[in-house]
């Protein structure tokens, strides 16, 4: 069809995966023809170019065998899916599960990694403006608001994930839950707000925002938080080895813009998985505090376990990885070594709901899915 096809028919009616795929299409069968004209060649090598092609097709749109898909849309900045499984509905971009909730009545978390947000709660009882960077399917948003007193921005720069969140996730806005479309940084720049807590959930697995990886980025942070403020990273990478690299790049970052910075693994493995840093500017928590306060503290969510997962510095090496600069953050490179690596997410099983005083607790089985970088 040429540029003037493409731009003018291709583009305006379909998505950029499924031209992707007419052509890869289009180019096996020229293949098949090139390499054996003869009808009964052409027939056998064409079994396995469908079989080939189906398969990278299903690859593509990131199809979940028994997962009915409710909505999908190609956005400016990736392929959107909205699946539902089993009480579960989950959001995709670019394939990869990036948030899920559940429809079923159960309360919680449906992925482990989200709990992790919730322990600067332990140790700041004064938390009042909160801000989370990446929205996804706003699982985190939403428990913060009916879990806690506080007013709460949410930054996220696809229009198209606001849109999935509020039509397929039950999101809306309110007095004190606002929504602005816009680039994490371009809002911390434009803002005069304080905040107790930042959240940044703007990393995927393949594709790092790198201006949301700087030590300027954290310096800008660390200005628009109060005195004794935190801010939560939620980074997939290995814990060390092969594909760690970017984890303790950003730790080592981190570092540069904050006094306190501790790392907590998701996962015992070697595997990718989400690590989530926390940096605050007040004082130095220890473990044992932390497990203290998880045991006395009532803040919603049981985190006994997330805080025995505790690193401290002088755990993660940082000696072979750069800081990341405005000047110098190879973010790809540093990804680099995950390609290939098994990704592990633990996520619950079941979950049961008891009151509590100051909300729900959550206590649940957990599931491990995995999936290839």
């Amino acid at each position: 069809l040429g540029s003037f096809g493409t731009t003018f028919v291709l583009i305006p009616a379909f998505d950029v995966v499924t031209i992707a795929a007419f052509y890869g299409g289009v180019l096996l069968a020229a293949a098949v023809v090139v390499a054996d004209p003869t009808p009964l060649a052409a027939a056998k090598i064409g079994v396995a170019v469908l079989v080939v092609f189906s398969a990278a097709v299903v690859g593509i749109y990131g199809v979940d065998v028994g997962e009915d898909t409710i909505y999908t849309d190609q956005t400016a900045y990736s392929e959107l899916r909205v699946g539902e499984d089993d009480g579960v509905r989950t959001l995709y971009l670019d394939g990869v599960r990036h948030s899920a909730t559940y429809t079923d009545g159960r309360d919680g978390y449906v992925f482990e990694y989200s709990k992790y947000a919730h322990i600067p709660m332990l140790y700041d009882d004064d938390v009042e403006d909160v801000l989370f960077v990446g929205g996804g399917g706003f699982s985190g948003p939403k428990r913060f608001a009916a879990e806690y007193d506080v007013d709460i921005d949410v930054v996220e720069i696809d229009p198209g994930v606001v849109y999935a969140a509020r039509a397929h996730f039950g999101v809306s806005e309110g007095p004190n839950f606002d929504i602005h479309v816009m680039d994490g940084r371009r809002f911390l720049e434009s803002t005069d707000e304080e905040y107790d807590l930042v959240v940044l959930d703007a990393y995927q697995r393949s594709s790092v925002p790198f201006h949301l990886t700087t030590v300027e980025f954290m310096d800008l942070v660390n200005d628009r938080l109060d005195d004794d403020g935190s801010v939560v990273a939620n980074v997939i990478s290995a814990r060390s080895g092969d594909g760690s690299e970017f984890f303790r790049a950003q730790f080592k970052t981190m570092q540069e813009a904050f006094p306190n910075v501790y790392a907590f693994p998701t996962s015992e493995t070697d595997s990718l998985q989400n690590i989530e840093l926390v940096a605050t500017k007040g004082q130095a928590r220890s473990q044992a505090e932390l497990e203290a306060l998880a045991a006395e503290r009532d803040v919603g969510i049981d985190l006994t376990g997330e805080v025995q997962n505790y690193t401290p510095p002088s755990e993660v090496d940082t000696s072979d990885v750069p800081v990341l600069t405005d000047e110098h953050a190879p973010v790809d490179a540093l990804l680099q070594g995950q390609v290939g690596k098994e990704y592990v997410v633990l996520e619950n099983e079941s979950t049961t709901t008891s009151e509590a005083v100051g909300g729900p607790s959550v206590d649940g089985q957990l599931n491990v899915a995995r999936a290839t970088a």
